[in-house]
């Protein structure tokens, strides 16, 4: 750690506002704010620059081609290689924040009908995630163009957009009993994911932590299949990778399918004496997969919140042009995303409770 290393507080901002509307609606509006103080930043200082890519992108050492893989592996150039491999520095940063934006509407009508609405939106971005408990793992997975110096980027836990509606229905009988039924949908944008290579594009040793590079012609690469079209064809269909032509692509600018879930509640309470009851409750998550097995699924990226879109092959001789392999069938739907197998099933819950 650095001398002056602190602990990374944040700062943290909350106003709602509830307002009655006409017809008995009930209007809320809120704002969450939190800025990181001292976020922790990793950098392996027993990595020594020995040069710039033609776009931009620093390398840590010597880069050699792998024929059992296809793409490349590097040999690091190391500030001190007889006595250390890998030296990581915590230190700190100002940058990261988050905030989100809520507004919702929601009515009791005397019927017993209780209903709800509500739309999130919300940003956060991080210079890294902090998702490993070790401190070479949060520095060689971190996503980014310099490892040793990480941009701000979407942060991995970001949800974008978020649906959330709420119904139910409260009815007396036989003087003893109350049953309530409810049901409650939740439907949300995908997590963020990274373009990344399959290859070392920096030399660092590590294969799995370079953003792409996003030619804006086809001077600006070199494909082994010479398939140029079907590599165009997917940076134009991709919005996460077309308005970074020329550049890289940003951690996280990519995100998994939206999804959406509905689940349903029956809570059945049985009065006893003295104002205590029983509570019997059943609530079936996913209702949506267990009416067809088709639906209610989840789809989430092969891989840690990044994919390897590419192998990177190296640098043309004398050009420095990046040389790569494109695959249209590795980045197609049926090998990008993989169903999420507990999200994706239907559950049974059983309750009971005693209140007095």
């Amino acid at each position: 750690m650095t001398k002056d290393f602190q602990y990374p507080p944040s700062l943290k901002f909350n106003l709602a506002i509830d307002q009655a509307l006409p017809y008995g609606v009930v209007g809320t509006l809120e704002g969450v704010y939190s800025k990181m103080m001292n976020e922790v930043k990793f950098r392996n200082i027993n990595l020594q620059q020995q040069g710039t890519s033609i776009n931009g992108r620093p390398i840590y050492g010597d880069l050699y081609f792998d024929s059992d893989y296809g793409n490349t592996s590097g040999s690091p150039n190391r500030v001190d290689p007889e006595n250390f491999t890998n030296a990581i520095l915590l230190d700190n940063t100002s940058k990261g924040y988050q905030y989100s934006i809520t507004g919702e509407l929601k009515k009791q009508f005397e019927s017993g009908f209780r209903a709800s609405i509500a739309y999130t939106y919300n940003r956060a971005e991080t210079i890294n995630n902090g998702s490993s408990s070790r401190a070479i793992s949060n520095w060689q997975y971190n996503e980014n163009v310099d490892v040793n110096d990480p941009r701000l980027g979407t942060a991995d836990y970001e949800r974008r957009h978020r649906i959330l509606g709420q119904l139910s229905y409260r009815f007396n009988w036989a003087s003893r009993f109350a049953t309530t039924i409810s049901f409650i949908y939740d439907g949300r944008s995908g997590s963020p994911f990274s373009w990344i290579y399959s290859g070392d594009a920096n030399g660092d040793g590590r294969f799995d932590n370079d953003l792409i590079y996003v030619p804006a012609g086809q001077e600006d690469v070199i494909l082994a299949d010479n398939n140029w079209s079907e590599f165009n064809n997917w940076i134009e269909s991709n919005e996460s990778l077309k308005k970074y032509r020329g550049g890289f692509v940003e951690r996280g600018s990519a995100r998994e399918p939206w999804s959406s879930y509905l689940d349903m509640r029956i809570n059945q309470e049985i009065e006893t004496f003295s104002g205590q009851n029983i509570e019997v409750t059943a609530s079936l998550f996913n209702v949506l997969n267990f009416l067809n097995n088709e639906w209610g699924i989840q789809k989430r990226v092969d891989g840690h919140d990044n994919y390897q879109a590419l192998k990177f092959q190296g640098y043309q001789d004398g050009t420095g042009i990046p040389k790569m392999d494109f695959d249209p069938e590795m980045v197609s739907d049926k090998e990008l995303y993989e169903i999420n197998n507990l999200g994706s099933r239907w559950q049974l819950q059983l309750g009971v409770r005693y209140n007095f």
